[in-house]
């Protein structure tokens, strides 16, 4: 095995469209345009897992639609986008891969405005490896063809009135790096999870002793379904956690990290979560026929969470980690702008707001750290 895949990493490009580079790379789940601040978004992973007998280099990644290059990322700025499977690599290894490791490559591609999302993709990643001689040599891999699924769909906001900042949104890497084994496979459920923490009057994010739930603006806000649809399941019995609260505090489980939640069955393979709920406070049960804009809970402050906020997700099967995240636009909503400190917000400041250039926004998915009210 050991010699083949040397001759695999030695051999020059092959004449017919097929590569020999011991490369294997798999997307996990193919993307579906969303729209954000008027611009499609494309979001998904190449997890590249290295079968060659000694380290490689990652060079590049192109996206291709058809014969048109949409996408490049070289040298670098590739740093950005890497994940290893494992311990952190040395500063200025971030591209390599090791004999049998792995890298996760986090793609977010973003058309031009006005551009419509392709049917497909497919990419051209280039290694660089070095020979036994010290020799460097370039090889590149074609293909990795995609299809683009159907557009993201379009649900009602699951909170009412404002102001509501979306944190941990589209870009952040508290959610978008969050892969989970579950039942003996990897998921990256909150793909595209929002936490959404209300501000006060006074812009603050809470207002007093920090250690108290009632200090916060958004504590005990009314929850709503996004969507008509069927509860799937319930998780309750969970306490509230102090205010704000450090993560060794929390003991979290497989069972407990959502605290008290609620997963809809919005239909087409759809279900919402809606999790960190106030104890006692849901007014549904698996079973029950929900409408869009039904009150199915309170925002609390339990499961895996250091604040009082909602922690909201779509997935494409009820097990709130054990599922992939999928995107969704919400109706209609207007953005102030954009949180520009977050030191300040979590310090219990009032927050500096970037004004934002466009303010009313529909069918769309909010940018990270927007400031919005809902209808």
């Amino acid at each position: 095995m050991i010699a083949l895949a040397a001759m695999l990493l030695t051999a020059p490009a092959l004449a017919q469209p097929h590569s020999g580079f011991p490369i294997n790379v798999v997307v996990p789940k193919a993307p579906a345009p969303v729209e954000a601040d008027g611009r499609a978004r494309l979001v998904y992973e190449l997890a590249l897992t290295s079968f060659a007998p000694s380290p490689v280099e990652l060079a590049a990644i192109d996206v291709l639609a058809g014969d048109a290059v949409v996408a490049s990322w070289r040298g670098a700025e590739l740093g950005a986008l890497l994940m290893p499977v494992g311990p952190a690599p040395e500063a200025g290894k971030e591209r390599l891969i090791e004999s049998g490791r792995s890298v996760i490559a986090f793609i977010d591609l973003t058309l031009a405005p006005g551009a419509a999302a392709p049917d497909a993709l497919r990419h051209r990643l280039t290694f660089t490896a070095k020979l036994g001689d010290g020799t460097v040599i370039e090889r590149k891999v074609e293909g990795v063809a995609i299809s683009v699924r159907p557009a993201a769909p379009v649900i009602g906001p699951p909170l009412r009135g404002g102001r509501w900042v979306a944190a941990n949104g589209l870009f952040a890497a508290d959610h978008r790096r969050s892969f989970n084994a579950v039942d003996a496979r990897e998921h990256l459920a909150q793909r595209f999870a929002i936490d959404w923490v209300k501000l006060g009057p006074d812009g603050r994010f809470f207002k007093g002793d920090a250690g108290q739930n009632t200090s916060y603006p958004g504590y005990g806000t009314e929850v709503i379904a996004v969507a008509d649809g069927t509860v799937a399941d319930v998780t309750s019995g969970y306490p509230d956690n102090p205010g704000s609260n450090p993560p060794s505090s929390r003991v979290v489980t497989l069972e407990s990290i959502t605290g008290n939640a609620v997963v809809q069955d919005l239909g087409g393979g759809t279900f919402a979560l809606y999790a960190h709920l106030q104890p006692g406070s849901i007014a549904v049960k698996p079973g029950d026929h929900v409408k869009a804009g039904q009150v199915i809970a309170r925002l609390g402050n339990s499961g895996n969470s250091d604040a009082p906020h909602l922690h909201f997700q779509l997935m494409d099967g009820p097990s709130p980690l054990g599922a992939e995240g999928l995107p969704h636009a919400i109706t209609a909503f207007s953005q102030q702008g954009v949180v520009a400190d977050l030191a300040a917000l979590e310090s219990g400041q009032p927050v500096t707001i970037t004004p934002a250039a466009n303010a009313q926004h529909a069918a769309e998915f909010p940018v990270d750290q927007a400031v919005v009210s809902f209808p």
